[in-house]
């Protein structure tokens, strides 16, 4: 679509309401973007969610290829519906942490519990990932001004966090766990919920010593704050995400689409503008 919709239903409330209609009888919808003059990415990417489907903007042949070829199946094959994923952390360990990014959509916090609200589906080969910024029990944290007076940037404290941490068949509470990833879910053609629980040490690694994915992670991550002028972005540099991100990169037949080495040139492109 070039997002401007002028037959049959058009008003972006009537159509939210026939997308969620279907979406409940097991029709989803997926929704790609294509040479629009004035580009409608909010209201596309609203009904995409409400349709429980992707969205993307194809404007180029390479990113046709991305979307319809390489991500095809996690958009039209799901593998599991009502998918909600719980990060819990051991306050013994966690003082306070951040999710970076992800602040759309905004999820209330009985969104969470099942069945109150219809959550996501999760298509074949589908993955994310989310980092999270965490200040360790006994280490002092020196709050900017800007933390003190916007409360969208200050870091979640943990007292009175409901917490499932501990491990099945496991009596002591918490041990040394540093957080547990609880993920619920439905099979596509199920009614009954399933929980699976992940929990996580906290090795203690230095980031010199982290895998080539995180690394590569935590540039892009970088990048975004950096170009948002994010008061959480901290001493970090363009050279900065540019290091990471070589130390991150792949060989080229060991990264698909070659998206690793596009990242690391639009890093170089963004240094040659920033000066």
């Amino acid at each position: 679509t070039d997002g401007d919709f002028n037959v049959g239903v058009t008003s972006e409330e009537g159509l939210v309401q026939l997308i969620e209609e279907k979406a409940k009888s097991g029709v989803f919808l997926t929704a790609f973007g294509f040479g629009m003059g004035e580009r409608k990415d909010v209201r596309l990417e609203k009904l995409a969610d409400s349709g429980h489907g992707l969205y993307g903007y194809i404007d180029t042949r390479r990113e046709a290829e991305r979307l319809l070829v390489e991500r095809v199946n996690s958009a039209l094959v799901a593998v599991a519906k009502d998918v909600r994923v719980h990060v819990d952390f051991n306050p013994a360990k966690v003082a306070r942490y951040r999710l970076l990014g992800y602040e759309n959509p905004p999820l209330k916090k009985e969104d969470f519990k099942p069945d109150q609200s219809n959550a996501g589906e999760i298509g074949a080969g589908h993955a994310v990932t989310a980092l999270y910024e965490v200040v360790p029990v006994g280490v002092e944290e020196k709050a900017t001004e800007r933390d003190e007076a916007d409360d969208q940037f200050k870091y979640q404290h943990l007292s009175g966090v409901s917490t499932r941490i501990l491990t099945p068949g496991r009596t002591e509470p918490f041990g040394n766990e540093l957080l547990a990833v609880s993920v619920d879910y439905k099979k596509p053609d199920g009614i009954l919920g399933r929980t699976a629980v992940f929990p996580l040490t906290d090795a203690g690694l230095k980031f010199a010593g982290a895998t080539a994915d995180f690394k590569f992670a935590a540039a892009v991550a970088e990048f975004g704050m950096i170009l948002r002028d994010s008061p959480h972005k901290g001493a970090g540099t363009l050279g900065d995400v540019l290091a990471w991100a070589e130390a991150g990169a792949l060989r080229p037949g060991d990264d698909p689409g070659g998206h690793r080495g596009e990242f690391i040139d639009l890093v170089r492109k963004a240094q040659t503008i920033v000066r």
